[in-house]
C-alpha cells in the first residue's frame, strides 16, 4: 500500500538485513515487543494523517502482535 502511494522504496547503498534464527520463547517475546513499540512509536510519528490507509494496516499488524503475545502466556 505504501509503495502504491509513495513509489518503489529503494534500499540502495542500505544495509537491510533480516536474520533469521531459531530463538527460544524469551528471544521470541522480546522480539514481538521491540516490533510492537516501532509500530506504536516511531511507525505512527511518521505517518501523514492522511495515510489513513496504512494506519489501518498497522493497527491490524499491532492487533496480531498482541494477540499472538496474549496466547503465547497460556499454557
Amino acid at each position: 500500500v505504501y509503495q502504491g502511494k509513495y513509489g518503489i522504496m529503494s534500499f540502495e547503498n542500505k544495509e537491510v538485513e533480516i536474520p533469521l534464527k531459531n530463538m527460544d520463547i524469551k528471544s521470541f517475546i522480546s522480539s514481538l515487543d521491540k516490533f510492537k513499540s516501532f509500530l506504536t512509536n516511531y511507525l505512527v510519528e511518521n505517518l501523514d494523517e492522511s495515510d489513513t490507509d496504512l494506519v489501518n494496516i498497522r493497527d491490524e499488524m499491532l492487533a496480531l502482535v498482541n494477540k499472538t503475545l496474549y496466547l503465547l502466556t497460556l499454557e
